[in-house]
């Protein structure tokens, strides 16, 4: 890796979400913001906000989220990951990962398969649900999608009540980083 790349890198991953110029995030914020209104996405978040699954329960399907095929097609939202993998084989995807959680935090759709089951543990949802607004992850290493990215979370409304929360991510590559103004702290 060419000394330019690393340097960046270093300088982008010590950096926080704080020190990114969020104007850059408007588009993908604004564009998960309208995707979390779509009624596929509604509905599933409502059909899935009844279940009410036990702390047990969601740890029990985390532990056997990866290797059990039948039960990963079991849980997830067709119509959603659908959607999600349409969105992400466009010909330039603004995300490189869509994950739609329950409200508590239960993954309901996500492409790629997401590493986990239960993201309830996870800043993403915590900060989401505890802002009730868009909260921006910090620039980091992503197993799921095997890029250095960031990822930005929108609550998921319906009828007035959050009922999930949407997280799209969004590759740090050098064309990004470099329309990307780093603030210093």
């Amino acid at each position: 890796m060419p000394l330019v790349k690393v340097t960046l890198l270093l300088l982008i991953l010590s950096t926080n979400a704080n020190g990114i110029d969020l104007e850059h995030l408007a588009n993908p914020i604004a564009q998960l913001q309208a995707m979390a209104k779509q009624p596929a996405l509604q509905q599933s978040a409502q059909r899935h906000s009844q279940a009410n699954l036990s702390i047990q329960d969601m740890l029990k399907i985390d532990g056997r989220w990866r290797q059990d095929p039948d039960l990963v097609n079991s849980v997830l939202d067709v119509n959603v990951q659908e959607l999600f993998k349409a969105n992400l084989n466009q010909a330039k995807p603004v995300f490189v990962e869509l994950i739609l959680m329950g409200k508590q935090g239960q993954t309901l759709a996500g492409v790629p398969l997401t590493s986990d089951y239960w993201q309830g543990d996870e800043a993403k949802f915590i900060q989401t649900l505890k802002r009730e607004n868009v909260y921006v992850s910090n620039i980091d290493w992503d197993e799921s999608t095997r890029t250095i990215s960031a990822q930005i979370s929108v609550p998921v409304w319906v009828d007035g009540a959050i009922l999930g929360v949407l997280t799209g991510a969004v590759e740090a590559n050098l064309e990004t980083l470099s329309n990307t103004e780093i603030k210093s702290q």
